[in-house]
């Protein structure tokens, strides 16, 4: 993809001159794919600069569009506490991979910098296998005890809408006490349902779900079977964990089998594509 000269101009010169606004409107101009490729072809030192300059959240955007490595090798160059900031904006199952990219040393910074829950929850996801379900999923879903009421639900949905507009919410979860997985709720059947009436009465009991150790491979076949955005992940006792989404799991496969097809072809790293007449 070749990125006309004169915005990427424009985006040295916002930077170069600290102005906020100017980066802002630049990045506007641009789609996600050019986004990337304009950061790509900057200086470190411009990129890192950049980074500052944007919002955490819009920050965080931009690394998620870059190459995993290329993405993780920024966030070390920045102070601990700027990187944290940034890795608190993505989402959990990037937020893993992200860690894992990064050395030890780097990683363990930018953890003792984020809120003790954040990461403690970071840690937990970065045990798992990256080809798992565990390495998969995100834990950014809703689930509520199974004795609560439709209007318990709908009142703390309304409660919580803007915290939970990121959640991509298609479904709730229903678990017991415990935290076990009960039940999926589709959110027609709460709206309609009586105000009074307990989730449990209304859920899809018995619901499918995948282990957090379950391999790709089996990932994809599920998916090949059964026609849904997503399946609730559990540990060996049923205990709700995550939920892995068909998209992690597509691109999760593209990206295993461009790996295969690189090393058939004897590329192993980047630096010989990228050498390749």
């Amino acid at each position: 993809m070749e990125l006309e000269h004169e915005p990427l101009e424009q985006l040295r010169n916002a930077i170069a001159n600290s102005d906020a606004q100017a980066v802002d409107v630049c990045l506007e101009n641009l789609s996600p794919a050019e986004s990337s490729h304009a950061v790509v072809n900057l200086s470190e030192g411009d990129q890192t600069r950049l980074l500052k300059l944007l919002s955490d959240q819009d920050a965080a955007e931009i690394v998620e569009t870059l190459p995993e490595a290329h993405a993780a090798q920024l966030l070390e160059q920045m102070s601990p506490g700027d990187a944290a900031a940034i890795v608190s904006e993505l989402g959990s199952d990037d937020q893993a991979d992200m860690m894992i990219r990064l050395s030890d040393a780097g990683a363990e910074a930018i953890l003792a910098e984020m809120k003790p829950a954040d990461a403690a929850e970071t840690r937990r996801l970065m045990q798992y296998s990256p080809e798992t379900a565990g390495g998969l999923m995100v834990t950014e879903y809703l689930a509520y005890v199974e004795n609560l009421r439709c209007e318990d639900v709908v009142n703390d949905m309304r409660r919580n809408a803007e915290r939970y507009r990121d959640f991509d919410v298609q479904y709730a979860y229903v678990v017991s006490k415990a935290g076990h997985l009960r039940g999926v709720l589709r959110l027609r059947d709460l709206l309609l349902a009586l105000s009074t009436t307990r989730i449990d009465e209304v859920m899809l009991a018995k619901p499918k779900s995948v282990e957090v150790d379950t391999p790709l491979e089996e990932l994809e076949r599920f998916f090949d079977h059964h026609q849904w955005l997503g399946v609730p992940v559990v540990e060996a006792n049923g205990y709700l964990v995550g939920i892995v989404k068909r998209v992690n799991v597509e691109e999760a496969a593209e990206e295993r089998s461009s790996r295969h097809f690189l090393k058939f072809m004897g590329i192993m790293g980047g630096e010989e594509l990228r050498t390749m007449p």
